[in-house]
């Protein structure tokens, strides 16, 4: 299902996000393909991974975010635009105790819907590093200082500087 409508658009062009979060929630038992990719959207989300826990804020919301288990792991080689097979062929690797398909399909529904990444063209072919053995990915949601944020946003860091 694609949606295209003006309330879901950004200058003419559909929001990757949006289309893939739509898939996920009309159709529950929907898998991403092992060839599926995302990144993170540009200029609305910063991120830094500290000892494998991300701490992310959505700069549009004024929503900060902190993952557990092994989401930080996660978080880094989505940033990265691996594809999510590659991903899921690390986490087995990695024997961890948890349905692996199952928390990734469910950790990546919940970036979407939360508005932190989007379908990616491309990105890295391969996972950064080998992901410690760990808990399932978990997104912790801090709601409690978004009037301060949007009254006050952080900039985020551009990559090019002017001269």
């Amino acid at each position: 299902m694609l949606v295209s409508s003006p309330r879901h658009s950004k200058m003419g062009q559909e929001c990757n996000y949006w289309r893939a979060a739509t898939l996920v929630r009309t159709e529950k038992s929907l898998k991403f393909a092992s060839s599926h990719r995302f990144r993170t959207i540009p200029n609305s989300v910063v991120a830094d991974v500290v000892e494998d826990e991300a701490v992310i804020i959505n700069v549009e919301t004024g929503i900060y975010y902190s993952t557990e288990g092994c989401g930080g792991w996660i978080w880094s080689n989505v940033a990265a635009g691996v594809p999510i097979g590659a991903i899921t062929a690390a986490l087995e690797a990695a024997s961890p105790e948890f349905e692996i398909e199952a928390a990734l399909d469910r950790f990546l529904a919940e970036l979407i819907e939360e508005k932190l990444i989007e379908t990616a063209e491309s990105g890295a072919e391969e996972v950064q590093s080998a992901p410690q053995k760990g808990a399932e990915p978990k997104l912790v949601i801090y709601r409690d200082m978004q009037d301060l944020m949007a009254l006050d946003p952080p900039m985020p860091i551009l990559d090019e500087q002017p001269d």
